[in-house]
């Protein structure tokens, strides 16, 4: 979580947004103290309610639990249940404390959880250990009680990581297998020499598998600048939110906090200053949800939750600079997913930090950071329902990308190549993905004749960009390919990845082939300008360095 300040650049920007808000006429009823929730995706709205100054759906049930002192607790960041059904809650400068509730589901007492390190940004139980990511250990630490006093008899460093406070490492959760662990960390924290990517290694956050004893790290994605949190649907698969770059407001580079489907290989694209990749991009994926000035913290799935049934689906998003929680509402689409965001709850002076879900199915949520005192609310509603634990069939097309996705781990083999090859043509652009990412893992001799006699125009693309992207020394082979291609007759998703492919590709030294750029140039300068912004972002970089005749008065 980047827990920050609210400086005059991003006041600014919510009061920019509060005042739009109130002129589309989104004010509350002050005779019935009731005001709408705007999806931000689709424009659809929820009924909220106030009840002492805390805005939620109708039905719903918030309480405040407790007050926590600073001494000895210190302000909590970071929130779980253990097995006992006692919430453990992670400080940013202080102790691990573990808070008892009775049978009711309040607060019986609060104590120091003695033998394990502080400063916790994530909190695991599993594999009969505790795991702590801990600044004040600088890593990954797991902590065991031997006799299951409550008290940890030993701790040990698994896995030492650079980075600390709010662009380290911090969430920590189980994998959808249980076998293993998801650790996500900010981009101040560079991964070690015992990590493997399935794709190739970018900059920035990143999110990565690790078994019990942490002794190797596989990249899931990457090219985050720094999410705080991860989280599993029922579907089991994995969701991010991503923060923004507060200076880079009001620049053409600048990315809202970004929810994310960050399935294996990703590459987000996040790189410092203008050379951020935008969500066109055929190399990265885009976010299916834009949640604007926020600052994005913990994160929990509502399937686990005993809310009504349109929230079973949705992932809650604590926003801490706001004090508001966001439900993502996710619907499958294709391979991947589409979402709308709705404010959930919000309150003054409630800069929210995690949440967990109580075995009955309630939502507990945790205030606090840089400093502020703790509280400890708790959401339930007035007619529960049961939690949705069991996993649904998905989309054939989400089948199929979790096929491609498990070449990115597994050897290089003719099967492997062979349904890479398959999909990278498909019109879905999640399938696509994960048959790049998987094709880049088999040898390029195994895949040369394929790719010499391919005629489809989207696969040509696609295997014309993870031979650029693997091998540099391939690259004139496809620029070659490209070439060969009538950029005209393709649709704009195509053009576009054409047009990545193209920049990649043409970085040869000591310089491209210039037969080659004799037969593409002419095909782009005809296209320039085009009917869209991405298309001309994209051309405009690459026809500036190619310099045709009348470049400059068409700009």
């Amino acid at each position: 979580m980047e827990r920050i300040s609210v400086t005059p650049i991003r006041a600014c920007l919510y009061f920019a947004g509060v005042f739009v808000l109130t002129a589309c006429g989104d004010k509350t009823d002050q005779g019935t103290n009731k005001s709408k929730g705007e999806s931000a995706e689709h424009g659809e709205k929820v009924e909220l309610v106030a009840i002492e100054g805390i805005r939620r759906p109708e039905g719903f049930i918030v309480e405040k639990l407790h007050d926590i002192p600073l001494a000895p607790f210190g302000s909590l960041i970071s929130l779980t249940f253990n097995s006992k059904g006692d919430l453990l809650a992670g400080s940013e400068k202080g102790p691990l404390s573990r808070i008892r509730l009775n049978d009711e589901g309040k607060v019986e007492n609060m104590e120091v959880v003695r033998g394990v390190p502080g400063q916790v940004h994530g909190i695991l139980e599993a594999f009969n250990s505790l795991y702590l990511v801990s600044n004040e250990k600088e890593g990954l630490v797991r902590c065991r009680d031997v006799n299951d006093d409550g008290v940890y008899d030993q701790t040990e460093l698994l896995l030492p990581l650079q980075g600390e406070g709010e662009h380290g490492p911090h969430g920590i959760i189980l994998s959808a297998d249980g076998e293993n662990l998801i650790l996500i960390a900010g981009n101040h924290c560079p991964t070690t020499l015992e990590t493997t990517f399935s794709s190739l290694p970018a900059p920035g956050g990143w999110i990565g598998l690790l078994p019990p004893d942490a002794s190797k790290i596989e990249i899931i994605a990457s090219g985050l600048r720094n999410a705080y949190d991860v989280v599993l649907n029922s579907q089991g698969d994995l969701f991010t939110c991503d923060s923004d770059a507060e200076q880079d407001a009001g620049l053409p580079w600048y990315r809202p906090p970004r929810f994310l489907h960050a399935v294996n290989g990703a590459d987000f694209g996040w790189r410092k200053g203008p050379e951020k990749w935008p969500k066109h991009y055929a190399d990265s994926l885009p976010p299916i949800a834009e949640l604007g000035p926020s600052s994005p913290a913990g994160l929990v799935s509502g399937h686990l939750t005993h809310f009504p049934k349109p929230y079973k689906n949705a992932i809650f998003v604590l926003d801490w600079t706001f004090g508001t929680i966001h439900s993502i509402h996710l619907k499958p689409e294709g391979a991947g997913y589409n979402a709308k965001s709705q404010v959930f709850l919000s309150g003054p002076n409630m800069p929210v930090t995690d949440a967990a879900i109580h075995p009955d199915g309630s939502l507990y949520f945790m205030t606090g950071g840089r400093g502020a005192p703790s509280k400890l609310y708790r959401v339930r509603h007035e007619n529960p329902t049961e939690p949705n634990k069991e996993s649904q069939p998905g989309p054939r097309l989400r089948e199929q990308r979790l096929r491609l996705e498990s070449f990115h781990k597994s050897n290089p083999s003719d099967r492997a190549l062979r349904k890479a090859w398959v999909g990278l043509g498909n019109p879905d652009r999640w399938v696509r993905h994960a048959a790049r990412v998987a094709l880049e893992r088999q040898p390029v001799d195994g895949w040369r004749t394929l790719f010499e006699k391919e005629t489809n125009n989207r696969a040509s693309i696609h295997a014309s960009l993870a031979l650029a992207r693997k091998a540099p020394v391939h690259r004139r082979a496809a620029l070659a390919k490209l070439s060969n291609l009538n950029f005209d007759s393709l649709n704009e998703e195509d053009q576009l990845a054409y047009l990545r492919t193209l920049a990649i590709a043409s970085k040869i030294k000591p310089a491209p082939p210039p037969e080659l750029l004799a037969i593409i140039t002419p095909q782009l300068d005809a296209a320039y300008p085009a009917a869209s912004d991405a298309l001309n972002m994209e051309l405009s970089r690459i026809l500036s360095r190619l310099e045709p005749k009348g470049f400059i008065n068409k700009t």
